[in-house]
């Protein structure tokens, strides 16, 4: 693979994380732009091309090497998905918050505070 395509490939991939940050359980394979192995190779490609002061860049690409394993079978997604539906309705009704990803309830749970927080809550 040559330095231009692991560029697209990489960037491609990361339109598609963007899209599914929200999905905190798994995201369908079927959204990522290229097989797995390909977007790997990709970024390790890029890994070793970067300059050495561009460390956020390196850091950028070593989350989103971790982040595909978000991705699992679309059918393994569907049920995620719908477990996290009912988790998030039962955290809402138990105590009174929005509908919120499970990312922002750890925040809450964390700082003690479940249904407050100086972050605004998605809508």
């Amino acid at each position: 693979m040559d330095p231009l395509t692991a560029e697209k490939i990489v960037n491609a991939y990361g339109k598609v994380l963007e899209q599914v940050s929200h999905m905190s359980f798994g995201a369908p394979e079927s959204l990522l732009p290229y097989k797995k192995e390909i977007i790997k190779e990709a970024i390790k490609m890029s890994l070793d091309i970067i300059e050495p002061e561009d460390q956020e860049i390196g850091e950028n690409l070593r989350v989103g090497y971790m982040e595909l394993a978000r991705f699992i079978p679309d059918e393994e997604a569907e049920i995620t998905s719908k477990d996290q539906i009912f988790l998030m309705s039962l955290i809402s009704l138990k105590f009174g918050c929005n509908f919120w990803p499970v990312k922002y309830f750890i925040l809450f749970k964390r700082s003690g505070n479940l249904c407050q927080s100086s972050l605004n809550s998605p809508s």
